[in-house]
């Protein structure tokens, strides 16, 4: 998987940036952070009518951040994640593995959600 495959544009003391970059480094998913705020976030933030913080794209597919997240704490709903984020990352080369309770990239050991062994 490409970097660009999964781009975060996060604004400035957000929490549902900060929940949402959390979640995607503590599970090992790789992504390319753009700050909302430089130009070149402001531009894709205009291109892709993203109205709400943190941007995301998915291949260049805008994802509403609310689509991911639970209220009203902003916890991160890992059923969403699958269906929205992964299960468009892994529309090349299996580099996830396929079952519902776990993230895995190529090449990883297997944890399942929360990281715990």
């Amino acid at each position: 998987m490409k970097e660009e495959d999964l781009i975060v544009l996060p604004a400035r003391n957000c929490r549902r940036s900060k929940k949402i970059i959390a979640y995607l480094e503590s599970k090992g998913i790789p992504f390319t952070r753009i700050p909302l705020e430089s130009p070149e976030g402001r531009e894709l933030a205009a291109r892709h009518g993203m109205l709400a913080s943190p941007g995301i794209l998915v291949r260049g597919k805008s994802i509403n951040p609310f689509d991911l997240l639970k209220p009203p704490n902003c916890t991160v709903d890992e059923e969403a994640v699958r269906r929205l984020l992964l299960s468009n990352l892994r529309s090349h080369a299996s580099k996830f593995d396929k079952s519902p309770n776990a993230i895995m990239m190529e090449g990883q050991e297997r944890l399942p959600y929360g990281g715990k062994t």
